[in-house]
C-alpha cells in the first residue's frame, strides 16, 4: 500500500525529471531583445549596452532593442581594463615599489624594521 509521502514523494520525483528533461532540451536563442534578455543581464543594462554602438547589429524596434546572439557575446568579451589593472605611465611595477608610491602621494612612508 503507498502511503501518502510515498505518493508526494513520488509525483516530486516525477515532475523534477520531466523539468530537468525541459531544461537540458532548451534550444539556445540565436536573438537578444529587451524581453528575452541574454543571462545575467538586466533589461537597463542590455538597453545601454545597444544604445552605446558596442552591439554591431543592435537596433531599437519601438522601445524594444533587438541583436544577435553572436554580437552581444562579441560586444561583451572586449571589456575596457578596469581601474586596477590600467597602467599609469611611469608607474611601478613591482608591489612594494607601487604601495611605497601610493603611501608617498599621501605624505606616508613604510616603516618596516625602522626604529
Amino acid at each position: 500500500m503507498i502511503t501518502p509521502p510515498d505518493l508526494l514523494g513520488a509525483v516530486l520525483d516525477a515532475l523534477a525529471d520531466r523539468i530537468a528533461a525541459r531544461i537540458a532540451t532548451a534550444p539556445e536563442r540565436e536573438r537578444y531583445d529587451s524581453r528575452n534578455l541574454p543571462p545575467h543581464a538586466t533589461r537597463r543594462r542590455f538597453a545601454e549596452v545597444c544604445r552605446s554602438g558596442r552591439v554591431l547589429d543592435a537596433r531599437r524596434i519601438g522601445g524594444v532593442w533587438e541583436c544577435s546572439r553572436a554580437a552581444w557575446e562579441a560586444a561583451r568579451s572586449h571589456r575596457p581594463a578596469t581601474a586596477s589593472t590600467r597602467a599609469e605611465p611611469g608607474a611601478s611595477t613591482t608591489l612594494d615599489a607601487r604601495a611605497r608610491e601610493l603611501l608617498g602621494r599621501a605624505g606616508l612612508r613604510v616603516v618596516r624594521g625602522e626604529r
